[in-house]
Order: C-alpha cells, then sequence, then structure tokens
C-alpha cells in the first residue's frame, strides 16, 4: 500500500501553476528579446507632425512598455 502524500492537492496544484506561468513568461521575454535584438537598424517615425529618426528596436521597447504599464493601469482598475 502506499502512504498518503504529506503535500495535499491544492497546494501541489498552486505550484505547478506557478512554475507553469514562470516558464511562459521566461518564453515570452526571451522571444521579445530575441525579436528586438534583431531590429537594430534605424528608421523613421512619425509622431503626429514629428519625424523621429531611431532604431527598430526602441520603438518596439517602448511599445511594449508603454503596452506593459497601460494593462497593469487597466487591470488595477477593475481589481478593486
Amino acid at each position: 500500500m502506499s502512504e498518503p502524500s504529506t503535500v495535499d492537492t491544492p497546494s501541489r496544484m498552486k505550484t505547478l501553476i506557478r512554475r507553469a506561468r514562470s516558464l511562459l513568461l521566461l518564453t515570452v521575454v526571451v522571444v521579445v528579446g530575441v525579436v528586438v535584438m534583431q531590429n537594430t537598424e534605424q528608421d523613421h517615425v512619425r509622431v503626429l507632425s514629428m519625424t523621429i529618426q531611431m532604431p527598430k528596436a526602441g520603438l518596439l521597447a517602448g511599445t511594449l512598455l508603454t503596452g506593459f504599464v497601460l494593462g497593469l493601469l487597466w487591470s488595477q482598475r477593475f481589481r478593486k
């Protein structure tokens, strides 16, 4: 006969979900890093009436950061 597990099932499930979430986050960070680093050439970007010359990597990183911050702010709005 097998002995009962010392760790309860909900606790194991939380640990599994936490590990899966960490792995997914790491994968997304690596993929985003690769995409940003492959786009280092200069490009002209028009913002309203201004034209800015900047690397595509900077544009991608700025867009990602802006989206992340807006997503955090939006999610905090509904948590209260």
